[in-house]
């Protein structure tokens, strides 16, 4: 029995080392990636300064200025290509072009409404669109096998 209690206690000194010592290898793999980390953080933090150093504030500056001044060069240019090349068009009052769409719409109504007087119905907009092509397009042979490859990829 108290050999038995010996071994217990000794098993239990074991047990207590072998804790410590996996706390310990837990602290040392912590320890190692955050080294790691800094090192990394160093790394970047050196590259950072190194890139800053070769583009100064001073090459930025200029780099925008220019990039502005393109840009305004690029608004005239636009501005000067969309001013109207008639005459008569800068002239036109929106105003004008309103009140001329209003008497368009108040005919296209009026026209409406003589022909609902008159028992007939207006062209809807599927009557008064084309038919559909009901012939086959002339696509190659290649075409065709690409066509078909697609549609059977598609209905797996």
């Amino acid at each position: 029995m108290k050999k038995r209690k010996m071994y217990q206690m000794q098993f239990e000194k074991l047990e207590q080392i072998k804790m410590t010592l996996e706390t310990q290898a837990i602290n040392l793999e912590s320890a190692a990636q955050t080294a790691e980390a800094f090192q990394a953080m160093t790394a970047g933090n050196d590259t950072m300064k190194k890139i800053r150093h070769e583009v100064g504030i001073d090459d930025v500056d200029d780099v925008m200025d220019d990039m502005q001044e393109e840009m305004q060069l690029a608004q005239e240019v636009s501005t000067a290509i969309g001013q109207p090349v008639d005459m008569t068009m800068g002239t036109i009052d929106d105003d004008d072009l309103m009140a001329e769409l209003e008497q368009m719409d108040e005919a296209d109504l009026s026209a409406q409404f003589d022909q609902a007087a008159l028992g007939r119905p207006s062209a809807t907009a599927a009557e008064s669109m084309p038919s559909a092509p009901t012939s086959k397009l002339g696509l190659s042979k290649k075409e065709e096998d690409d066509l078909n490859r697609l549609q059977a990829e598609l209905a797996f």
